[in-house]
């Protein structure tokens, strides 16, 4: 192997360990932080669309504020008249309000009037089931620790999930006792989610905790009370976040997933890959540059260097197989050795000259 091959192998494997040093850093701090950032805003909007579904109680409680703090609802708890459902308690008033269910409950538990709406449909609809369960004595939505108090919250019903707000009935001027308290409820169907996700620009989607055909992503979040949000990648282009939404009793109702591209993870990978790419053009002229001044100012001279002492330890060789070449011929011709004892012609600087003149003296006498 040539010098010029080791150095240019030298040269190479040090740029590659560069590169897949710098490869491995990249990947490991870069790409991160990029799925970290991408994180950070999944959370963010997992954060928005939770914060949109409690604002549609929010804004159904302010309505429900100016119903439940009016004398005439007041008397109506007290006496049920019917001017009072002829007036107020159309199916346009709720249709208008957004209320797909509306209940009211006297001082002693009894349910006065309830009604319920299609506000997809626009007409009246049977009650949920399951209602009775939570207007029984000691359902959360009866029970107030103060007359100025108000209940929100999820209601998870065989029907589906309802948002409901509940606050005691007093006079306009906020005074009591309360006379029993009003429920309004909307339901939190397909079309109130396709709403918020059109309106929040997000892609929204809601499951029950304990459906039996619950999707594999929404299985694989392992959402639970003590770990009700997870962050999991559907496939190389989309990532989503999954929430737990707890019912009016505390416990798991809904699972809520926002999935949206990913944008900023794939923006990484590209602005990692022109790096890379910039960094093995960068390398090879680097590695061009220093193979030529190590040519110009090391390899050069090396070789030259090389070839002189090869050259002089070739030389000693070459005399002795010459004067080994021409004692041989001696051997045979006694006459041949006499006339050369300086030895074979071209190796005379290899013989003492005190051998050179012994010779001459020895044709001088035989002459």
């Amino acid at each position: 192997m040539t010098l010029r091959i080791k150095a240019l192998m030298m040269i190479g494997l040090t740029l590659v360990g560069l590169i897949v040093a710098l490869l491995i850093a990249s990947q490991t701090i870069l790409l991160h932080s990029f799925a970290d950032l991408e994180e950070q805003y999944l959370r963010r909007d997992l954060q928005r669309a939770v914060n949109a579904i409690t604002g549609q109680t929010n804004i159904m409680t302010i309505s429900l504020r100016d119903w439940a703090y009016w004398d005439a609802t007041y008397r109506f708890m007290q006496d049920a008249h019917q001017t009072y459902i002829a007036e107020n308690l159309t199916d346009a008033t709720l249709i208008n309000l957004q209320v797909g269910l509306m209940v009211f409950v006297n001082a002693s538990g009894d349910v006065i009037f309830a009604k319920a709406v299609d506000l997809a449909r626009g007409r009246e609809t049977a009650l949920p089931a399951g209602l009775d369960d939570y207007l029984a004595a000691g359902s959360p939505l009866l029970s107030f620790a103060d007359q100025a108090d108000d209940v929100q919250g999820l209601l998870l019903l065989p029907d589906g999930p309802y948002l409901v707000a509940v606050m005691p009935v007093l006079t306009s001027e906020e005074q009591g006792p309360p006379t029993g308290v009003l429920i309004w409820g909307r339901p939190l169907d397909a079309d109130r989610v396709a709403a918020l996700s059109e309106s929040l620009s997000l892609s929204l989607t809601v499951r029950l905790f304990d459906d039996p055909v619950l999707p594999d992503d929404f299985r694989q979040a392992g959402l639970s009370l003590q770990s009700p949000t997870a962050i999991h990648s559907l496939d190389t282009r989309t990532i989503a976040g999954y929430t737990l939404l707890s019912d009016i009793d505390g416990h798991p109702a809904l699972i809520l997933r926002v999935d949206t591209p990913r944008n900023i993870y794939m923006q990484g990978q590209t602005s990692l890959f022109y790096f890379l790419l910039a960094l093995l053009v960068a390398s090879l002229v680097q590695g061009a540059i220093m193979m030529a001044l190590l040519e110009k100012t090391v390899l050069a001279r090396l070789i030259r260097l090389g070839g002189q002492c090869a050259s002089h330890r070739r030389e000693p060789r070459l005399r002795r197989a010459r004067a080994h070449a021409w004692g041989g011929r001696a051997g045979r011709s006694g006459k041949h050795r006499q006339r050369h004892v300086g030895g074979p012609p071209g190796v005379s600087g290899c013989i003492a000259p005190g051998a050179r003149e012994s010779g001459r003296a020895g044709r001088r006498t035989n002459g």
